[in-house]
């Protein structure tokens, strides 16, 4: 299987998404056409990297994949030319899914739906379309995702091409900011069976030394991957692009 996920703008979680909902659970390769901003590498994934000029370079590798699910990440600076290059060498058909992350801002709303029609334009087949509202306000039954999305249902609304599964969303993670702000990688994590609990628990009584509070950091963080992985297991479903190859281990961790 070869997923692309792609929007026409940057910083509504493409590279994110690849690493840590995708590519666990497709145990996917990760290609990344970027030239400006740091990837899925951040996560601690290895990324093989492309720039969109360098494509044709860049469909040899996806088509010696073949047998290999692959999932290219597009970087915002390389939408443009990735898009006209699919236009002039060809190279759409070769993806199985096409993944479109959508934030519920105005603009990124709007900049979502230019981004869904370039692609149909160039000859998406729109049953391989999938759109994915990423950190989301979790929804109510008075406030339901469809408010926080408007713009993007109403167009929906207005060409059958485009199918949204209001269900398909990813709410706010705060366990990637507790990472950066502590040098942490969701592989690290994954990978830690530390018991940080009982190692908090020893060193009870020697005050906040920095030793202690990197225990109860890497505590709180495990705990909250297991959370996180529970949330993303749900997201892929949601997505309906065929069953999870590879899921990430459960982190299981009593946070009492």
């Amino acid at each position: 299987m070869n997923v692309l996920i792609i929007h026409t703008t940057g910083s509504v979680g493409k590279s994110t998404l690849a690493a840590v909902l995708l590519r666990p659970r497709l145990g996917a390769e990760l290609l990344s056409i970027e030239n400006s901003n740091f990837g899925a590498e951040r996560y601690g994934e290895p990324v093989r990297l492309f720039e969109a000029q360098d494509y044709l370079a860049y469909i040899e590798q996806l088509m010696m994949a073949e047998g290999t699910n692959t999932i290219t990440d597009v970087g915002s600076s390389n939408f443009t030319e990735f898009v006209h290059q699919m236009l002039i060498v060809g190279g759409l058909s070769l993806f199985d899914y096409v993944i479109v992350p959508c934030e519920k801002q105005d603009r990124t709303q709007l900049e979502t739906i230019t981004t869904i029609q370039t692609l149909l334009n160039a000859g998406l087949d729109p049953s391989r379309l999938r759109v994915i509202l990423n950190k989301v306000s979790i929804p109510t039954p008075r406030r339901p995702i469809d408010v926080d999305f408007a713009a993007l249902f109403a167009e929906a609304e207005k060409d059958p091409r485009i199918q949204i599964n209001p269900n398909c969303y990813v709410p706010t993670l705060p366990l990637f900011a507790h990472m950066a702000a502590n040098g942490l990688t969701w592989q690290n994590i994954l990978a830690d069976k530390t018991d940080y609990r009982a190692l908090v628990r020893e060193s009870k009584g020697q005050g906040n030394t920095m030793e202690r509070i990197e225990y109860v950091t890497k505590q709180l963080a495990q705990g909250m991957a297991a959370q996180t992985i529970a949330i993303l297991d749900r997201a892929f479903e949601e997505l309906d692009i065929g069953p999870a190859v590879i899921t990430d281990e459960a982190i299981v961790v009593d946070m009492e």
